[in-house]
Parts: C-alpha cells; structure tokens; sequence
C-alpha cells in the first residue's frame, strides 16, 4: 500500500483507531475517489445528491449556510482533515445542505456509499466511529430545534449563531436582516439593535449594514458564561 495513502487515511475521522494490517486490507478492495479543486472551485454545491462518505484531506474550503426562505446566509471556514455532512448519506433527504468552494488548493478522497457498508460490516472501529458521527450530528440537529432563551439577550445572539453554525472556527460572516434576527429570537427589534451595537463596541463583533462578523473573542465570551 502507498505510504501516501496510508497517512492520509489514518487521519480521517472515520478511519481512526484502524491498525496498519486493516488498512493493508481496506486498500486493495475499497475504491477511493481522489480529485484536486482549485482556490474558487465549488466542492460540493447546496441539493447535490450524497452517494457517499466525502472527506477534505488537504487545504481549506468555506462554508455557505443558507435556511429554505434565504433569510439569512452564513459562511464559515473549514480546513482538513474534515467530513462533509456525514449525516446526508442515509436517511429521508439525502442532498448536502450546504455549499463548500475551495479558498486553497484543496485534496478531496470520496468512498461510495456502497464500500462504506462493507467497511462497516467488516471492521468494528470503523462501524463505531461512524456510529458515533451520525448521532453526534443527529443530537446537534435537534439541540438545533430546541429553544433556548434566556434572561440574557447576548447570550440568546451567540447561542443562535452557534446552533446555525457547523464549525468552531472563527471568524463567521452571518448576513442577516435585523428584523429577522429579532423575530427568531421573540424580541423586538430595537432591543436586538441596542446589543449588536454594544458587541461592536465592545469588539465582539464588527456590525455592517445586513452583515454580522462574530470574532473568536465573543465565542470565548459565552464559553465563560
């Protein structure tokens, strides 16, 4: 087996915890998509169909998070090793909800749904680390829909990012209009505009007309909370 390969596998996610002789025999009888993508070149674009398990191996890639009404954009960066949207591979809507594009040169490794099931069925680690990614992504999906307000206006905007949010890198460029943010949150408007522009102030957040920049500073911030 290529040495290559053999390093770039040992990091994904899904392949961790697997021994040198498992992956001697993984190799030759898993078909391993490779492809290249150019800074500026969409990866994965919103309703693409899943056919299976697709991993970034080398690079960075930005993230577009959009609801169904386009109400509000949000772009996040990634950077590998990192697994798109595990959870899409199986179930009722099996489309990638989001789009990625490349910001660097960036190496993509794909496994067919159909070798994912053989892994699974023929190697324990694998099955459980898989297992784990898709409740993992299916407990944060419902954490999503549950209501979490609080006395704590602030702490309600940064909570409400977090759960649109798919990473936990910084920065986040949310694009929304402040009405809509106060609607979600069940307050009124002005109430919402006083503490955007106290976190601006305060260099939590840099507050432009319909765009929002979070800083690491007001992750941090709510952490502590």
């Amino acid at each position: 087996m290529s040495l290559q390969i053999y390093n770039t596998l040992k990091h994904l996610p899904l392949f961790q915890g697997l021994g040198s002789q498992d992956f001697q025999d993984i190799v030759p009888k898993v078909r391993f998509s490779f492809s290249q993508h150019k800074k500026g070149h969409e990866i994965i674009r919103r309703g693409e169909t899943c056919r299976g398990f697709i991993f970034l191996t080398k690079g960075t890639a930005e993230v577009e998070t959009t609801d169904a009404e386009g109400l509000f954009r949000l772009t996040e960066t990634i950077e590998a090793p990192y697994l798109f949207e595990p959870e899409r591979i199986f179930g009722m809507h099996q489309r990638y909800a989001r789009r990625y594009v490349a910001t660097s040169q960036c190496d993509v490794i794909q496994v067919r749904k159909a070798d994912t099931m053989t892994l699974a069925s023929d190697y324990t680690v694998f099955r459980m680390n898989m297992m784990n990614i898709l409740c993992t992504a299916t407990q944060r999906a419902q954490e999503m829909l549950e209501p979490k307000i609080s006395a704590n206006l602030r702490d309600d905007i940064v909570k409400l990012l977090l759960r649109m949010s798919c990473t936990q890198t910084w920065p986040k460029v949310l694009r929304i209009k402040m009405q809509t943010m106060a609607d979600m949150l069940s307050v009124p408007r002005l109430e919402v505009s006083k503490e955007l522009n106290a976190m601006h102030d305060e260099g939590l957040i840099i507050l432009q007309r319909g765009m929002i920049t979070v800083t690491e500073k007001a992750a941090k911030d709510e952490e502590k909370a």
